[in-house]
């Protein structure tokens, strides 16, 4: 589990390694990071069929340029707030091997 903590945030690492934790709020950031690996499908699949045949059909015009900064934004803004798909994947897979652990103390 310790390589595990090396793919999540430094604070977030912290504060698992100092027990700061309490179990509710594990099971919100499991909740929330489930919540934004959905978000991120329900946003990256679409734009990226859109993007790709708006690039095939048109090429290099100003759809397919809009298209990209579109994603550019959305998805900086989404890693920045949320942290990216497989950030948040990690993050379910250790709070919920966390919780377990609580669970059987």
């Amino acid at each position: 589990m310790e390589n595990w903590l090396v793919r999540i945030p430094k604070k977030e690492r912290e504060e698992i390694n100092n027990k700061a934790v309490p179990r509710e709020e594990m099971a919100r950031r499991i909740q929330r990071s489930k919540d934004a690996m959905k978000q991120d499908l329900w946003v990256g699949i679409p734009w990226f069929v859109a993007y790709s045949i708006m690039w095939f059909a048109t090429g290099v015009s100003f759809g397919t340029i809009a298209l990209s900064i579109v994603g550019l934004v959305y998805f900086t803004y989404s890693y920045y707030t949320n942290g990216s798909y497989g950030v948040n994947r990690h993050r379910v897979k250790v709070y919920e091997q966390l919780l377990e652990k609580k669970g059987k103390k």
